[in-house]
């Protein structure tokens, strides 16, 4: 499949692409409201670690740049990109409410501030999710 996703065409090869295509051809074609379009994401369990991620991380962009955070469970992590002060995408590693808390953000167009994200203490849910784009 190739998709627009914010303002740029990419294969996004997964199921849940390929569903959430359909059932916008399909509202298309019976000319009704199309559905909310998700962040893309995507997971794959590798033995013992789960891996998760979130929106597309753009390639070749200079602008584009990781904080890390730590994870309060045994071997989690996760990669936030941002370009500039936007959050573009999250990878998770063994840490499922990160990533649902990353998705979230995603899904609702918010941006934790990436000064803070690397803190434990910082939530971006609670906090509001940092700034709105």
């Amino acid at each position: 499949d190739v998709a627009i996703r914010r303002d740029q065409a990419v294969a996004v090869e997964s199921v849940h692409n390929a569903q959430e295509t359909a059932s916008i051809a399909a509202a298309a074609i019976t000319k009704t409201v199309a559905p909310t379009i998700q962040t893309p994401w995507f997971w794959s369990d590798q033995y013992d670690t789960k891996l998760q991620s979130v929106g597309i991380v753009p390639v070749q962009d200079e602008e584009v740049y990781q904080v890390v955070r730590p994870s309060k469970r045994d071997h989690g992590i996760s990669f936030w990109s941002y370009k500039g002060s936007e959050l573009v995408a999250v990878e998770v590693v063994n840490d499922p409410a990160t990533y649902m808390e990353a998705r979230q953000c995603l899904d609702t167009n918010q941006s934790p501030d990436p000064n803070q994200i690397s803190s434990l203490s910082y939530s971006p849910i609670d906090s509001g999710g940092g700034r709105s784009q």
